[in-house]
């Protein structure tokens, strides 16, 4: 998957412990799917944003 690709090269230049905000505009993905992109990518999920007024999932990783 691309979206698999891209975090993974986010994860790679980041600094290690770097937070990383990630969105899904258009909830593309499930939340369980997107978390587990996440994790595919090394990512670690430290906090989640899902709101009925957001037409998005707004997620803050870690690089681990």
């Amino acid at each position: 998957l691309p979206i698999l690709e891209t975090l993974r090269e986010i994860k790679r230049i980041a600094d290690y412990n770097a937070l990383i905000v990630v969105t899904d505009l258009k909830k593309a993905f499930s939340l369980d799917t997107f978390k587990a992109l996440l994790h595919s990518a090394g990512l670690r999920v430290v906090s989640l944003k899902e709101d009925a007024m957001l037409k998005c999932h707004v997620v803050v990783s870690v690089r681990s």
